[in-house]
C-alpha cells in the first residue's frame, strides 16, 4: 500500500511476487519407514526409498549416488532408470528373532551437486510364525481409575494375555478362553486382550486363562493378577509431575527392564522424604514432539533417548507445588544417583504456547474417560487417563472475580501459580487455579457434575468437551 502527501492523501495497492530461490542444502534420506526384514528367509531385502527436499529445477537433487557404510551384510542395489530414489536393501544371510529384533545400517547418501549426509536407519527384524510350543506365563495388572468413573474401564482392553512362545508377533494366531476368575467378575480376552463388559470394582482378582497355538499344536495356562485401586478426584488435582528422558512407558513398566518405575518411586521417596509406599502413581503417558519430515531417521537407541514420558504421581502428605519445587531443585541428582534422567519437575503446557491477542494461557487439568493400558509381556498398568492442557482465555479473567483466592504462589522454574482453593472444594472437584475439573461425557460413563449457577462464573470456572 502507498499513500501520497506523506499519508494523508490517496492510496493504492501494488501485489509484489516474491521468488524464493533454492540452494542445495539437504542431502537425500530415507523418508519410507518402517524397514522391515523377515527372520527365517534366505537373503530378505526390502525398498529404501531416498528423498531430496532441494528444488529439482536447480538440479539440486537426482541423480543421488548411495553406498552403505556399515554393517558389512548388506547390500544395496538400484536406483531404477528413472531415478526415483528406490533402492533394494538385502541382508546376505537368514536372520532370526530370537537372537535379535533389531538392526541398524548406515548410509553416506549424496545428490547430483555433491552433497552429502550420513545417515542411520533401523530395521526391524520380522516374525515368521512358527511351529514352537507355549509354555505358561504370569502377569500383573494394576488398574487405578477415580471414583465415579468405574463405568469407564468397561470393555477397554485391560493388558494382554501372556503366555511364553517365541512368536512374539502373532498373539491373534492363539486362541484364548477364560477358565475360572476368583470372584466371579465376567472377563473376556478377545483378540488376546483382557477386556470386562462390567463395571470395576476395588479389589483383587485371579484370572485364568487357557491358551491354544493351533499351529503348534500347544497349549499352556495365562495367570493374572489383577488389582484395581479407587482414588478420590482430588489425588487428581494436587498430583505432581515429573517428565523423565530416555523411557518410553513399557520400558518403564517392563520387569524384564529392571524395573525402572520402581527405581523411579524410590527416587522420588529419597528426595521428598516420604515413604515409597505413600507415592502412587496415577498415570504414565508419553510426551508428543514434533519432528519435521525433512529430519532423517533416528535409530531405535537414539529415539529412546530423546524420548519424554511424563509421571504423574500423588502424595497424600504433600502439596503438589511443594513436591514439584523440591523435585526441580534435586533433578541433577536423578541421573548421579539413579540413572534416570529427569527432564522437568512440573512440565507447563503454556510454556512457548502462543495464545491470540487479548488472551492469556492457562494450563487446565482434566480427567478424560476411556483409560489406556501401558502394556509389556509381564505386566500393565492402566492408569487414570489425565490431560494437561494449554488453554487461552480472556486476559482480564483471573482479575475480575468477586471472590479470588488468596495464598496463590507462582514459582520462576516453571511459571505455574498455585492455589490452596480451601474455601471452594465444596463446590466440586478442583484444578490449577481453583477451576473445576475439567470432566468429559458419554453414553457409558455413567458420570455426573453438579454446579451451584450463582457462583459458578465466578468462583470455580470449568470447561467442558
Amino acid at each position: 500500500r502507498a499513500t501520497d502527501e506523506g499519508g494523508l492523501g490517496v492510496s493504492s495497492y501494488a501485489p509484489i511476487s516474491i521468488k524464493v530461490v533454492d540452494i542445495n542444502n539437504n542431502a537425500p534420506i530415507p523418508t519410507n519407514s518402517p524397514w522391515i526384514l523377515n527372520e527365517s528367509e534366505i537373503n530378505p531385502s526390502t525398498t529404501v526409498i531416498f528423498t531430496d527436499y532441494d528444488d529439482p529445477a536447480q538440479n539440486n537433487t537426482i541423480p543421488f549416488r548411495v553406498e552403505i557404510l556399515s554393517p558389512s551384510g548388506f547390500t544395496l542395489s538400484g536406483p531404477t532408470l528413472n531415478y526415483d530414489g528406490r533402492y533394494q536393501l538385502t541382508y546376505n544371510g537368514i536372520l532370526n528373532r530370537t537372537i535379535t529384533k533389531n538392526l541398524t545400517v548406515t548410509f553416506n547418501a549424496s545428490d547430483n551437486k555433491g552433497y552429502s549426509a550420513i545417515t542411520t536407519i533401523p530395521i526391524i527384524v520380522g516374525d515368521i510364525l512358527n511351529t514352537y510350543p507355549i509354555s505358561d506365563g504370569f502377569k500383573t495388572i494394576n488398574i487405578l481409575y477415580v471414583n465415579g468413573y468405574m463405568n469407564s474401564l468397561r470393555n477397554v482392553p485391560l493388558g494382554s494375555v501372556y503366555v511364553n512362545d517365541l512368536d512374539d508377533w502373532f498373539r491373534t494366531s492363539r486362541t484364548y478362553s477364560i477358565r475360572d476368575v476368583s470372584n466371579g467378575q465376567l472377563f473376556s480376552a478377545s483378540q488376546g486382550f483382557l477386556s470386562t463388559p462390567e463395571a470395576l470394582y476395588p479389589g483383587s482378582y485371579t484370572i485364568h486363562v487357557d491358551v491354544t497355538k493351533p499351529i503348534a499344536s500347544s497349549t499352556a495356562l495365562s495367570t493374572i493378577d489383577l488389582s484395581v485401586t479407587g482414588v478420590d478426584s482430588e489425588f487428581v488435582r494436587e498430583a505432581a509431575t515429573i517428565r523423565i528422558q530416555g523411557e518410553y512407558p513399557e520400558t518403564l513398566i517392563d520387569l524384564s527392564l529392571g524395573n525402572r518405575l520402581n527405581i523411579l518411586r524410590n527416587a522420588l521417596a529419597s528426595f521428598l522424604l516420604v515413604t515409597t509406599d505413600s507415592i502412587i502413581i496415577l498415570a504414565i503417558r508419553p510426551v508428543y514432539q514434533y519432528r519435521s519430515l525433512y529430519y532423517p531417521p533416528l535409530p531405535f537407541n537414539q529415539a529412546k533417548k530423546q524420548a519424554l514420558t511424563d509421571v504423574i504421581f500423588y502424595v497424600p502428605s504433600l502439596k503438589r507445588n511443594d513436591i514439584e519445587n523440591t523435585l526441580n531443585m534435586n533433578l541433577p541428582l536423578f541421573l548421579s544417583r539413579y540413572d534416570i534422567i529427569a527432564n522437568a519437575s512440573g512440565p507447563n503446557p503454556c510454556t512457548n504456547y502462543i495464545c491470540p491477542t487479548n488472551t492469556i494461557c492457562r494450563s487446565t487439568r482434566a480427567i478424560q474417560p476411556l483409560p489406556y493400558a501401558i502394556d509389556a509381556n509381564q505386566t500393565s498398568f492402566v492408569g487414570i487417563n489425565i490431560v494437561d492442557s494449554a488453554d487461552c482465555v480472556n486476559s482480564t479473567y483471573s482479575t475480575n472475580f468477586t471472590n479470588t483466592q488468596f495464598g496463590c504462589i507462582t514459582y520462576t522454574f516453571n511459571n505455574s501459580t498455585y492455589c490452596p482453593c480451601t474455601s471452594l472444594q465444596t463446590y466440586a472437584p478442583l484444578g490449577p487455579y481453583c477451576q473445576v475439573l475439567g470432566r468429559t461425557f458419554n453414553e457409558n460413563g455413567g458420570g455426573y457434575a453438579v454446579y451451584d449457577g450463582r457462583t459458578f462464573s465466578n468462583r470455580a470456572p470449568t470447561r467442558f468437551s
